[in-house]
């Protein structure tokens, strides 16, 4: 596994700290007045259609 190197160092230098926050970036593409869009996947509601897009 390519990642191994990168995991096996960020559990070492995480493993010196008291806390560490884990962070992550979730946007929403929010498309529900688009009708040309309506076939797009729903959001956090079934009314709200678009895409959720993950860095």
């Amino acid at each position: 596994m390519i990642r191994l190197g990168h995991i096996d160092a960020t559990v070492e230098r995480i493993s010196k700290q008291r806390v560490v926050l884990a962070i992550q970036d979730t946007t929403e593409l929010n498309y529900t007045s688009h009708k040309a869009l309506a076939a797009t996947g729903y959001l956090d509601s079934k009314y709200a259609q678009g895409l959720k897009v993950h860095t």
